[in-house]
Parts: C-alpha cells; structure tokens; sequence
C-alpha cells in the first residue's frame, strides 16, 4: 500500500527543514566570525599548542614564552614603525608584519629550541619527566619548601617564591652545562686533537697575550663545546617534525 502525505504533513516537512537550514546557517555564521577573531578564544592551559618531535608544548609554557617575548616584539614595532601600545597593536598590520603573528612565532621557535633539547636531555638521563606539568608540580614543592624555611628561621638562596619563568631558566640552564659535558667527548668530539686545532685557527693570537694552549686548555675547550653544541642544536631544530594545532594556536590569548 501506498502511503500518501497530507497537506498539514507536507506543511510540518517543510518547516522542519527550513528550520535546519537556519541552524546551519547560524552556526556556519558563527564560525566564521570566531576565526576572524584570533585573540578572543580562552583555551585550557593544558590544551596542545603543537608536538615536536611527538612531544607536545602546553598551553602554559607556550604563554611563558610569549611572556618572555612581549618586551622585544613591542619594541620592535616601537623602533621601527614608531607605534605605540593601544587596544588594536596585537592585531594591527605594518608593511604586513603583525605583532600577533610575530611573538607567536618567536614563542614557537623558543619552544622547538627547548624540547629538542630537552629530548636528548631525558635520553641521556640528565632529566626523567620533561612535560610541562611536572615542572609546574615541582616549582609548587620548591616555593612550599622555601615557605617551610622562612617559616622556621632557616637560609635560603635566592628569592622567597620563585616565578615560573625564572625557575625554569634556572633549571634549563643547569640541564645545559651537563647535556654539554655528557655531549663533549663524542657528539661535540672535543677530542685533544680538535681542540687543538680549535685553538690554532679561533684563539691563537687573539686577546689572549702570550698564552700557549696549555695555559688556557679549560678556556679553550670550553669556547669550542660551546661553538660545537650551538651547531648541535640547530640541527637537532632543522630537523625536528613539529605538528601545530592550528585552532589553539590561533586561540591562545598574548594579551594575558
């Protein structure tokens, strides 16, 4: 049997899909205003910026490194375009350079710069955890130590609390001198021979007055591990497989 439609069945039909098309429509429309808004969005700070090398980059060390570059970018477009801050510098453009773009890139290249060292790092057993929420845990327990301390009348170093950004460079920059003293020997090869021959080509008859390669051995190796291991990173960044998460990356708000 065939079943027909009324008209009040036909008129319900109608009006059910008019109705979808308009939702549709409304939520296209809102999704096209969101994307023209890059700072509007709040996103977690546990949220993925993007992955290097399959390690992810937080929401909240991403925002550090933007911190840590508000100052230089601002007085980038100061010097050069002679602006100044206000409600639209973020997001107003300059011979196409757009102060938004320019510190969320710097802060992408800091974080690639890290994890990749970071990575060789927790490979050679310098550091365990390197995810960003075990150094939050452990900068919490350094901050309540120091609280304990003060409290009972006993020396600490340093500030009362330490900031976030402060406590990692601190950190970052201990896991350095030993990633290069465990690097020297065989990926840096600061053998005598090579430092040696550092020593003839970079040193020699610099500033150094009358002193032979024995005298400044310490110096000089230090000089070339350092040369060998800036090399040694720029690599590693040349050739990390970075993924961003374009939606929170476009999210993630400079202004705070």
């Amino acid at each position: 049997m065939t079943r027909r439609m009324g008209k009040y069945q036909i008129l319900l039909a109608r009006g059910f899909w008019v109705a979808v098309s308009v939702l549709v429509a409304g939520i296209v429309l809102l999704t096209a205003t969101a994307s023209m808004n890059p700072i509007r969005q709040t996103v977690g700070s546990d949220a993925i910026v993007a992955t290097v090398n399959g390690v992810p980059v937080e929401v909240s060390e991403f925002k550090q490194q933007i911190a840590a570059e508000r100052a230089g970018v601002f007085n980038y477009f100061h010097k050069k375009y002679g602006v100044e801050d206000g409600a639209d510098f973020w997001v107003t453009s300059h011979d196409g350079e757009v102060p938004l773009e320019m510190i969320k890139q710097r802060a992408l290249d800091a974080e690639v710069k890290v994890k990749v060292q970071q990575i060789v790092m927790q490979e050679k057993g310098i550091v365990a955890d390197i995810s960003y929420a075990t150094f939050l845990r452990n900068l919490a327990d350094e901050n309540a130590r120091r609280k304990a301390a003060i409290q009972k009348k006993e020396p600490i170093y340093g500030p009362i609390q330490v900031g976030e950004h402060d406590y990692f460079a601190y950190l970052m920059s201990n896991a350095v001198i030993k990633l290069k003293q465990v690097l020297a020997e065989k990926e840096l090869d600061a053998t005598e021979a090579k430092l040696k021959a550092f020593y003839e080509v970079s040193v020699k008859g610099s500033d150094q007055g009358n002193a032979t390669y024995d005298d400044q051995k310490a110096q000089v190796k230090q000089r070339y591990v350092d040369e060998k291991y800036a090399a040694y990173v720029d690599d590693l960044i040349r050739h990390a497989n970075v993924e961003v998460q374009e939606r929170v990356y476009a999210d993630v708000d400079v202004k705070s």
